[in-house]
């Protein structure tokens, strides 16, 4: 039994987010007990049921499921799979929302060394998880480790996008805050 999440029944139940949550947890309870809790649908349905605790930001219920999800995915899919990769950053937002930091910088590390491999460093996947990894160092004050990322990065844009792309603009004026909050305002 498995809860898509173009389904109608997901769809009936998105105005609703209690009913929604309701549903989908039931679904996980009797997808574990018929399929095994290891099965791809059970786990598909855990994916579903964390996102609708992720929009009611309940992200504390959600992490043992992002854990779940994330060890199935790696030994069934493996770590460059799409999925895996999207489990794993869905446990780092998840990590970053509870406070547990060291824990989604292990995670965006690790993304960061498969998409360098897979992708190259000048791909969207790894500047989209640097940005994510600088913000981690940002949230703890971590701010030199922050900042040579945001250095990294805003080289990227310019290098690959030009000086005045929308994306490119937004590494500056991260890069512009981050010397803000070290007090550096003749950088910023």
């Amino acid at each position: 039994m498995k809860l898509d999440r173009d389904s109608s029944l997901h769809t009936t139940f998105c105005s609703s987010g209690r009913k929604l949550k309701n549903s989908r947890s039931s679904v996980v309870e009797k997808s574990k007990r018929t399929l095994g809790a290891d099965h791809a649908d059970t786990i598909e349905s855990m994916d579903i049921l964390c996102e609708a605790y992720s929009s009611q930001e309940k992200y504390k219920e959600c992490e043992p499921f992002d854990i779940a999800i994330l060890e199935y995915r790696r030994q069934a899919l493996g770590p460059g799979d799409e999925k895996t990769l999207q489990s794993m950053g869905n446990l780092a937002f998840t990590s970053v929302e509870i406070k547990k930091y060291v824990e989604a910088e292990k995670l965006r590390l690790e993304m960061l060394e498969i998409y360098r491999e897979m992708t190259g460093e000048d791909s969207e996947d790894y500047i989209d998880t640097k940005i994510k990894l600088a913000n981690i160092y940002w949230y703890q004050d971590r701010l030199d480790e922050a900042e040579a990322l945001e250095l990294t990065i805003m080289e990227a844009r310019i290098r690959i996008l030009g000086d005045d792309d929308l994306l490119t603009l937004a590494a500056m004026e991260s890069l512009a805050k981050t010397f803000v909050k070290q007090k550096e305002f003749d950088n910023a």
